[in-house]
């Protein structure tokens, strides 16, 4: 159950977990009926009527909802496994009623030497109502509470606090609350009015001169009344919450005994120990005799980096030339030499004009894609200050490119055997070098008027020729898959692309329209003498017709109704070498089918915890969720065919079980389904996607 609460908890995004969270809290999940391979349940929404059946299979780290949802993972299934984990399977509980309108009060109480917190409705007569739950509940008409009216701030307060709405609440919580209390008319400790300060780490510090040096020391701040012991400390009539100074136990006690450091060490102190102690409390200090230190004068320094098609602006404020220091954010950071003393007015100058002069910011790393670096690199052109890098210039502009075909490849791209290649490129001219072809094809499918050059530098695209071959092209490309091999069902796109060009049909093409011109009928596929006396006509004509696509090289999507036998069509087709993934339910039926039917072919069910692969097996059996989480072990393995059943479980393109099926390789691919459509239209893609990259 652990890893099954893992991997959902993986696949959910942070919306929809939160989503589940909700529904465990509104008591929106009840038990159906378990077992050790399954459990049901079923998730109701909070002033709904439809419930949705989620399934739970332990074994094999899977679920299902019943929800038209197209991701990995739904709020439903989230909530059912949270709940069972949990054991939080209930209903919620009302509240009591009164009338009349109130205000929230927020008291804070010491109980012990603990502050606990409570908000209670009160009316401007004093007369006051603990309030125990939600604002929620507590505004429904048969709660019990009087009437009562709020604040924004109460509203951020209830947010803040979760499900835990009073008692001793930690001090993260508390750190949370204090700046919205802080903006609250009605804040007390007991029974009297309190002001309520920021975080604090309770302590400051000075700097004096030493015999040796410098003496750097902390102590508790002297101003303090009283800490208690979940982080709440009083002092002058004020609240604050305790904040974790960052320092480890080993450096709180060196500091508290006294640090002596050496005029030696005076960068260590300048810019380790001062700004580490200077970010956590107040440091006085009582010297001024800090040695080593310089009136360089703080200039822009512009680093430029490359990453992919983007350019990538660092500028930062730096002393001296060559730099002694640069400025992070508030704190100056030593590099050499010594320490400069900051001009701030002089940098709030120069980052104002670094923004009127570049729209660029000290300190913030940008970045500009495609025509942004472009027009950013020409400005760093005549920009007067110092560059480091050169990566600027990759982003000069050069003419337009232009479509450039040669004897051995009169197009664009370049055709091998049986292999799309893209390796040629479209040509700005010898000297400038040339831009992939998918890079301009994909510029072009963005909007976009520029491609990068492989030799550095922009050009502009040659829209108008795109306009009229681009989507042949781009389909092309988007076919050929990683592997640059373009699939059997692209051949007639490609046969388009050259006649559109003027250009002879590609022999591949050639070889198809030959055996499509002299077609009659499909032939009769070679079945044995039993399945020949099994099979019912309409299975006949759809084992001739799966057997005559695999010759053709395509895939099928046998999408018979349910009952008509496509599991027995689609087991005349298979051969050695076969994988079949299905849903864990029907994992049985497709053993039983083939000791049924094919005999004579070996079985390995690659299932459950200890599950193996066995090379020698004529038909692996597996389940979607093994595919999804061994992809990368089954993708290892050579396979003639590849068998989707209930092939509606990729039906989105872009969810982790789909994206493996896509990676799997096989001469011959079959998805079975009886509902290819549920919902859109995309579900239909997401399947020939599968079993014929490109085609559609």
């Amino acid at each position: 159950m652990e890893n099954l609460f893992r991997e959902l908890r993986q696949a959910c995004s942070s919306t929809t977990w939160s989503q589940g969270v909700e529904l465990v809290r509104a008591n929106a999940v009840t038990l159906e009926q378990k077992s050790d391979e399954e459990i049901e349940l079923r998730v109701t929404p909070p002033n709904g009527i439809v419930g949705h059946q989620v399934l739970l299979y332990p074994m094999d780290e899977d679920w299902s909802c019943e929800c038209p949802s197209n991701a990995d993972a739904c709020e439903h299934a989230a909530a059912a496994i949270i709940a069972y984990r949990r054991g939080e399977l209930g209903d919620s509980k009302n509240a009591p009623a009164h009338e009349t309108v109130a205000r929230i009060h927020y008291h804070l109480r010491v109980v012990g030497n603990t502050v606990e917190f409570q908000r209670a409705l009160v009316f401007p007569d004093g007369q006051s109502h603990p309030l125990e739950g939600t604002l929620t509940r507590a505004a429904a008409p048969s709660s019990g509470y009087p009437r009562f009216t709020t604040t924004q701030t109460d509203l951020q307060i209830e947010h803040t606090l979760g499900t835990q709405k009073r008692g001793a609440l930690p001090r993260a919580l508390f750190q949370k609350l204090f700046p919205l209390l802080k903006n609250c008319d009605f804040v007390f400790l007991e029974d009297s009015p309190i002001r309520i300060g920021g975080q604090t780490c309770g302590m400051n510090g000075w700097l004096e001169d030493h015999p040796e040096g410098y003496w750097l020391q902390i102590a508790q701040d002297k101003s303090i009344d009283v800490i208690y012991s979940n982080g709440i400390l009083k002092a002058n009539n004020t609240l604050f919450v305790l904040t974790d100074t960052g320092l480890t136990a080993k450096d709180l006690k060196t500091y508290r005994a006294g640090l002596i450091l050496r005029k030696s060490d005076i960068a260590e102190l300048t810019n380790t120990h001062l700004p580490r102690l200077e970010s956590i409390m107040n440091i006085q200090v009582r010297t001024q005799h800090l040695p080593g230190r310089s009136r360089a004068l703080p200039r822009i320094l512009v680093q430029t980096e490359r990453q992919q098609d983007a350019l990538i602006i660092l500028p930062t404020i730096v002393y001296g030339d060559p730099p002694v220091a640069r400025v992070d954010g508030e704190r100056l950071v030593h590099l050499q030499g010594n320490v400069p003393i900051r001009q701030k007015a002089h940098e709030a100058e120069l980052t104002r004009k670094l923004r009127t002069d570049l729209g660029l910011t000290p300190g913030i790393r940008s970045r500009f894609p495609r025509e942004e670096g472009v027009r950013i690199a020409e400005e760093l052109g005549s920009w007067r200050g110092e560059i480091q890098g050169d990566a600027h210039r990759w982003f000069r502009l050069v003419p337009a490119l232009r479509p450039q075909f040669n004897d051995s490849s009169a197009l664009p791209v370049d055709f091998v055997g049986d292999r799309f290649d893209s390796s040629n490129r479209i040509h700005q001219g010898k000297s400038a070098g040339g831009a992939s072809v998918q890079s301009v094809v994909n510029a072009w499918q963005k909007g976009e008027n520029l491609a990068p050059l492989e030799g550095g530098g922009w050009a502009p695209i040659p829209v108008q020729w795109l306009e009229k071959h681009g989507r042949l092209l781009l389909d092309l490309l988007a076919a050929q898959g990683e592997k640059k091999a373009l699939p059997q069902a692209a051949i007639s796109d490609l046969a388009r692309l050259h006649e559109s060009l003027d250009q002879p049909p590609p022999p591949e093409y050639q070889a198809i329209r030959d055996q499509l011109e002299s077609f009659s009928s499909i032939p009769t596929a070679s079945l044995s003498s039993q399945l020949s006396q099994i099979l019912r006509d309409y299975q006949t004509q759809g084992v001739n017709w799966l057997e005559f696509l695999r010759t053709l090289g395509v895939g099928a999507l046998l999408a018979d109704d349910m009952g008509l036998g496509k599991t027995l069509q689609t087991l005349c087709v298979l051969n050695k070498s076969s994988l079949v993934v299905c849903p864990t339910s029907v994992l049985p039926n497709w053993e039983n089918e083939i000791q049924r039917f094919r005999s004579e072919l070996t079985i390995n069910i690659f299932h459950g915890p200890s599950r193996q692969l066995t090379p020698d097996a004529d038909i692996t059996l597996t389940t979607y969720a093994i595919l999804r989480n061994d992809c990368e072990a089954l993708k290892k393995q050579d396979w003639d065919t590849i068998v989707l059943d209930e092939a509606q479980a990729i039906k989105n393109p872009d969810s982790l079980v789909a994206q493996a099926a896509y990676s799997m390789k096989a001469n011959y691919k079959i998805a079975m389904t009886g509902t290819p459509i549920e919902n859109r239209l995309e579900e239909l893609w997401s399947q020939f996607h599968f079993t014929n990259p490109g085609y559609l």
